[in-house]
């Protein structure tokens, strides 16, 4: 477990983004020859560091057209003032 607390601070001091599980198991497999579960390095993304996730949903090409992202953008910043 230790190894792979490890592993996902290196990410995090890094910068570099986390966009798998197996990325983390991989680096762990790799670095420290240790073989990690996908639910071990979950519950560590989890509870150490705060990280969730959800699916993100395919987008219709209208959906990216510069009147939609303009669209999105003033959603936002009303919600959010």
């Amino acid at each position: 477990m230790e190894a792979t607390v490890a592993v996902a601070q290196a990410f995090i001091d890094r910068g570099q983004h986390i966009w798998r599980v197996n990325q983390i198991i991989e680096e762990v497999r790799t670095e420290h020859d240790l073989e990690v579960t996908d639910a071990l390095a979950s519950r560590v993304l989890r509870g150490r560091f705060g990280m969730r996730y959800r699916r993100v949903q395919r987008v219709a090409f209208q959906g990216n057209s510069d009147r939609c992202l303009a669209l999105r953008q003033l959603f936002a910043e009303r919600l959010l003032n």
